[in-house]
């Protein structure tokens, strides 16, 4: 039997340029995995911090943090933002809004049916004309003296600066979470076997962009923790605690 030795040294080599061609692709392919994997490691990755409360709150329109009297849209109690990723994350912007805003609005119609003559302090969450949403905050003091606040539930839409990497910022809590929460401590506790205890979700949205101007948003939800300390009627201790609800995500068309 003869070989055709040209013929097996072309099929020979065409053999080896084939396996050539593919090692090049697998090489090229393990490169850009690399890369990609790389900026992945190195994106800015913002994170809401735990916020412990410790404060006063014999008066449910005061801040946590400062303990005066809040303004009609942002307290100045604060959560951190953390940037845990390895590059700085720039043009912040984020907003809040109550997750569960059915179900405490039901919760107050339900609970102001339970309160007597003495307990002079109630609130309601509604629509109004010229505010949009609102939670409308009614306080009677023993002294006699008279609060009616109304604080903004609108989703602001709120800048920040930037945030390097291992560094955080502060934002402020709405003003209307505070006071609700501080209602329902104040307030309602004493009311748990006619009706259960609705506190405020807040669903807070972050969006920013990392050093390739790539916007990214990611969504937590803000609420206060099952286990707290409520000494005489008025020093709460307690934890503001979060949930990532979605994973960061490119945002490829901004939808604010």
């Amino acid at each position: 039997m003869k070989w055709d030795w040209d013929a097996l040294s072309g099929f020979s080599a065409a053999v080896a340029a084939f396996l050539s061609f593919i090692a090049v692709l697998i090489s090229l392919f393990t490169t850009g995995y690399q890369i990609r994997a790389d900026k992945k490691a190195m994106r800015p990755i913002v994170i809401p911090e735990l916020k412990n409360v410790s404060s006063n709150i014999s008066d449910i329109i005061f801040d946590w943090d400062t303990d005066e009297k809040m303004n009609k849209k942002f307290s100045k109690s604060v959560i951190e933002l953390k940037n845990i990723g390895k590059e700085s994350a720039i043009d912040i912007r984020y907003s809040f809004r109550m997750e569960n805003e059915d179900k405490v609005k039901e919760y107050f119609l339900l609970s102001n049916k339970f309160k007597n003559n003495i307990d002079k302090s109630y609130v309601e969450i509604k629509d109004d004309d010229d505010f949009g949403k609102i939670a409308y905050v009614y306080r009677k003091r023993s002294t006699g003296q008279v609060f009616r606040m109304v604080y903004w539930m609108n989703a602001y839409i709120r800048t920040g600066p930037s945030i390097s990497a291992n560094s955080s910022q502060p934002v402020y809590l709405p003003s209307y979470f505070v006071a609700i929460v501080n209602y329902n401590f104040m307030r309602n506790l004493k009311y748990d076997n006619e009706v259960t205890i609705v506190m405020p979700i807040l669903r807070l949205k972050i969006n920013f962009k990392d050093i390739y101007l790539k916007e990214w948003s990611v969504v937590y939800l803000l609420s206060m923790s099952s286990t707290y300390d409520f000494r005489d009627n008025s020093n709460l201790f307690a934890t503001v605690e979060h949930a990532q609800v979605e994973k960061m995500k490119r945002v490829r068309k901004s939808l604010w």
